[in-house]
């Protein structure tokens, strides 16, 4: 608690038991609460939760996958927990804060901030090794000083707390993103919400080129480069609490998810979208090694006119954005 302001995180997960335990001991060095609302999950998420006594840990039953649905658990669940003035933090289970932001003095000026004002933060990514990281000019819609007010969310890409016309930017708390860190993994994040998205038609082919397409993605990234500072990990290392070593595999669950897709709809449905730069057979017999079978699925690759063509749309649509942005 800060001053009469309690810090209650809000935290949606399925199958993240790979980064769930350090996550919840990192921010259980600063937050109040912390509600996990795990969505089915078939690891062991629950034990996890139950093993930390910050944590609460609440079944998100549905098996469709919908931010608006998670996220309005998270905040009614928190409106019951919590009477009195109250930092909503939206946190991935895979955002971990900096080691020098525990303890930092904007968390002061956070806590006087008057009701429905949404806090911004800064959001980098990761790279793998822990080197570098994505340093991103903008600030992330974070936090909110909670004040009742009913949230209006997206089925994806949904913004994580109300709206809200007061804003505070927060200098001085970092969040890192993990997505990058583990490759395969964040490759496989990418191609599922290609397909979630055209499944739920909330954008167009040319849009989720330029969110998912992995030639487009790279355009612009090397000029966001940093050094990774000592600092963010020093008293996690002093402490000796490990963030920083993980495994990557093909075998996850951003892949199981896909691998369903295709199961029931057809691989065909997706030919257009940019996902094929790998080898699904291979994954499917890794899975079943894992005893993880896709009865029937049949994977009809794209022929190659399809792969030319797509490949071909894509690199021009990069020079078209590349002109535009030195006009």
């Amino acid at each position: 608690m800060i001053n009469d302001t309690t810090i209650v995180v809000l935290t949606p997960v399925k199958n993240e038991a790979w980064i769930l335990e350090r996550f919840l001991q990192v921010t259980s060095l600063f937050a109040d609460l912390i509600i996990v609302a795990d969505q089915l999950s078939t690891d062991n998420t629950k034990e996890i939760t139950e093993r930390f006594s910050k944590a609460l840990y609440v079944l998100n039953d549905t098996p469709e996958y919908d931010e608006e649905y998670r996220q309005h658990l998270l905040i009614n669940k928190a409106r019951e927990q919590v009477k009195g003035k109250m930092l909503l933090l939206a946190l991935d289970a895979d955002e971990l804060i900096t080691a020098d932001s525990i303890g930092h003095t904007e968390w002061v000026n956070i806590a006087a901030q008057q009701p429905g004002t949404r806090i911004m933060m800064k959001k980098p990514d990761i790279l793998p090794g822990f080197r570098e990281y994505l340093d991103y000019p903008e600030y992330f819609y974070l936090g909110y000083i909670d004040d009742g007010a009913t949230h209006k969310g997206k089925k994806i890409h949904s913004s994580r707390l109300p709206p809200s016309d007061k804003t505070y930017n927060a200098n001085g708390i970092t969040f890192m993103h993990y997505a990058q860190v583990r490759g395969k993994e964040y490759k496989s994040r990418q191609r599922l919400y290609s397909v979630i998205e055209k499944n739920n038609a909330t954008s167009s082919l040319q849009l989720r080129y330029r969110k998912y397409s992995r030639a487009l993605q790279r355009r612009g990234a090397e000029k966001m480069i940093k050094t990774f500072p000592e600092q963010w990990l020093k008293r996690f290392r002093d402490e000796q609490i490990d963030i920083e070593q993980f495994t990557s595999t093909e075998l996850n669950n951003y892949n199981k998810q896909l691998l369903a897709f295709f199961t029931e709809q057809g691989s065909r449905k997706y030919w257009w979208e940019d996902i094929w730069y790998v080898d699904y057979e291979n994954i499917i017999e890794e899975f079943k090694k894992d005893n993880d079978v896709f009865p029937g699925l049949r994977i009809a690759y794209p022929p190659f006119y399809v792969n030319v063509a797509r490949r071909a749309y894509i690199k021009a649509l990069g020079g078209i954005l590349k002109l535009k942005k030195k006009i």
